[in-house]
């Protein structure tokens, strides 16, 4: 027996045929939006999406998984007539490596005045300036999650002094 996998996002289709090939005991049904989604619904035991209303979870009747597109859940966990048992899961962790370079290319480029650079470039102009660097600066990461996790070990990597500051959910939720 297949399992019904409703993919509700605008890029569904493209996840749809990078799934169908490595699960094909899948049956995947892609959805731009909920208009599309007709009786499937209520057939799916898997759902794909960033969100998804809550009229439409209530016709979710076999549902057993949702596995966020995004790295929150907070809207899905919030619907009031979410199935009770349904695993919810998200992409938390997978932006850390990609974030966490861009947000060291950005210190350096700041710090080395590399939009200056190209300016100047384009001007055929060839000023120097002395050259900053981020080895003894100090940072301040506010949120120590999977990217500012992995800022802060670059930044280290980097010489850095680093500061970061937190606030645990069960903390701020009470």
């Amino acid at each position: 027996m297949k399992t019904n996998l409703l993919i509700l996002d605008s890029l569904g289709e493209e996840y749809c045929k990078a799934l169908e090939p490595e699960f094909p005991d899948l049956v995947i049904r892609a959805c731009k939006n909920e208009k599309e989604v007709g009786d499937f619904i209520e057939k799916a035991k898997i759902l794909l999406t960033f969100s998804i209303s809550d009229p439409l979870i209530q016709k979710a009747v076999n549902l057993e998984w949702i596995q966020a597109l995004g790295t929150g859940v907070d809207a899905i966990l919030g619907l009031p007539s979410l199935p009770k048992g349904v695993l919810v899961t998200s992409t938390r962790g997978i932006h850390g490596p990609q974030m966490s370079e861009l947000a060291m290319l950005l210190m350096l480029a700041l710090t080395r005045r590399f939009p200056d650079t190209v300016r100047n470039q384009d001007k055929s102009l060839w000023d120097r300036w002395p050259a900053e660097l981020l080895w003894k600066k100090k940072v301040g990461i506010f949120g120590l999650g999977a990217v500012g996790e992995e800022i802060a070990l670059k930044c280290k990597a980097f010489g850095m002094t680093v500061y970061g500051s937190t606030v645990r959910a069960e903390e701020w939720m009470r």
